[in-house]
């Protein structure tokens, strides 16, 4: 179980963007949906010892599968189950992508998964962490990212950026199983054309970052509504930041991205690798702490919708 270790907040100022090169500034206090694109690499090698050799720094190490996410939205939303449900369809938007040229863009890189096994329709996998990056004008799209061959400096113009929060690919997605981050509902042995993976998050403060503090919500409930229960080691709660359910698809020759994503990473052996990437935008759950300390007060965001009321913080 990923510890936090808690940090001095940073001030949130709503929903406004913060002037020059800072990154735009997410509210407290508010169920949030993240739609994102990704691109990625997965070994599909038999042999679990295997695993692709991640480019870039020695940082990245040795993962199962890696890859680039661009997020293209982030909106308010509505909380359909309380700790377990966040709606799909936004209400106010924080952030497009198309405002890129002038706002600025939200790229991350994960690696640091393993596979652990592939049975039937489904597979699981340990492990993971997400770093979020911000670029003030933003970056190539994940379009043309995906053009380039993974071995080259793709990494680095993605890790470049300002950085927002590292996230840690939790447990949870199974009932009472302590180590499986990533469950899969197609088998990545076997021939296949899209499937999703699922799992949740948990946002490592002792990394900081721009966003670590407004991020570290410990909404979403796991293994039923008995949060602060422990399960499996002691003093385990049951609480995660972000719940994940991404829609992919594996490169074939005739997508329009490049092959180049089915050639494992320069220094890799014995592992086999394809490309996947998401036909449509993967959604992110998430919701902002509320415990992001600030002298606030608190608006409505009237929404006509029944017992729903959204915050935003004004400077006192």
């Amino acid at each position: 179980m990923l510890k936090k270790i808690a940090l001095t907040a940073f001030a949130i100022l709503g929903v406004a963007r913060i002037a020059g090169a800072d990154p735009i500034v997410l509210p407290g206090d508010t169920p949030l949906v993240i739609d994102f694109e990704n691109i990625e690499q997965v070994n599909i090698n038999q042999d679990l010892a295997t695993c692709i050799s991640v480019p870039g720094t020695a940082d990245y190490g040795c993962s199962d599968t890696w890859g680039f996410i661009r997020i293209l939205t982030i909106r308010t939303s509505i909380v359909l189950d309380p700790n377990t449900d966040i709606a799909d369809g936004g209400i106010v938007s924080i952030f497009d992508t198309g405002q890129a040229a002038t706002t600025g863009e939200i790229y991350g890189i994960f690696y640091g998964s393993a596979i652990t096994g592939c049975s039937g329709t489904s597979c699981t996998a340990t492990g993971g962490v997400l770093d979020l990056y911000w670029h003030e004008t933003g970056i190539a799209g994940i379009d043309v990212v995906a053009q380039l061959d993974p071995t080259t400096g793709a990494v680095d113009s993605v890790d470049s950026g300002t950085f927002l929060t590292r996230l840690v690919f939790d447990n949870g997605i199974i009932d009472n199983d302590e180590s499986t981050t990533i469950t899969s509902d197609v088998n990545l042995f076997q021939p296949f054309g899209s499937g999703h993976s699922n799992g949740f998050l948990s946002v490592d403060t002792a990394e900081g970052g721009e966003w670590a503090s407004v991020l570290n919500g410990d909404w979403f409930f796991i293994d039923g509504d008995d949060a602060g229960i422990t399960r499996g080691d002691v003093g385990e709660d049951e609480l995660r930041d972000m719940k994940f359910r991404n829609t992919f698809t594996r490169i074939l020759p005739t997508n329009t991205v490049a092959n180049d994503w089915n050639t494992c990473a320069a220094g890799t052996t014995g592992a086999t690798c394809v490309g996947l990437d998401s036909t449509d935008p993967a959604e992110v759950f998430t919701l902002a702490s509320s415990e992001v300390p600030e002298p606030a007060t608190l608006a409505l965001l009237g929404s006509g919708l029944a017992g729903l009321a959204y915050r935003r913080r004004r400077k006192a």
